[in-house]
């Protein structure tokens, strides 16, 4: 009895999850973020996800990363709850675990979008693309800033070039060592006993 519940709530969570990101598409292309079905979306999801609104830390300048805060504890739930629905118990270890290696997970994984728009971006320079087009002004408003300001640290004076091939060997080195250093603390907590 118990057991089914907890697959029943794995299921909800998951489709909740499902509907959050369906929402959030939804706000990316105006047209078709009015009517009957995105407005039951939004009754269904912004209650929850204005609860992260409040957290100044998901937001960069226009950026709101409170949506993705949101799926990352309701990720956590259900991971935690698929557990004890497929043993039937759950230590201590594999909670922390869950609660750490999540939200870690997001970070790289945008570390790599980072690392992927940058080199994007430095083939484009290398093979003399005509960067004046909206995409890749596009790329230089999301990289300029924190390539400048990784490489104001080492080195004020270097091209933008120069601060694309060091935010890039960055964000790679970050990537590889943060993969390494999750991957093991969160098998070190999980192998708890607790």
């Amino acid at each position: 009895m118990v057991q089914n519940i907890l697959i029943f709530l794995h299921a909800v969570i998951l489709v909740y999850v499902l509907v959050i990101v369906l929402r959030i598409m939804m706000t990316w292309f105006g047209g078709v973020a009015y009517g009957r079905g995105p407005e039951l979306l939004a009754k269904i999801t912004d209650p929850y996800l204005r609860f992260f609104r409040r957290f100044r830390f998901l937001r960069f300048g226009a950026m709101d990363f409170s949506p993705i805060g949101g799926i990352v504890v309701l990720w956590i739930v259900y991971r935690i709850i698929g557990r004890i629905a497929l043993t039937g118990s759950i230590t201590l270890g594999y909670v922390l675990s869950v609660i750490v290696d999540e939200p870690f997970r997001v970070i790289l994984f945008f570390i790599g979008i980072f690392m992927l728009l940058s080199l994007i971006r430095l083939v484009g320079d290398l093979i003399g693309v005509n960067t004046a087009g909206q995409f890749w002004l596009t790329l230089d408003r999301i990289l300029e800033p924190p390539a400048y300001k990784i490489v104001a640290k080492i080195n004020a004076a270097a091209s933008y070039r120069h601060a694309l091939m060091l935010f890039f060997g960055l964000t790679a080195l970050t990537l590889i060592l943060g993969n390494v250093l999750v991957g093991t603390l969160v098998g070190f907590l999980a192998s708890l006993p607790v």
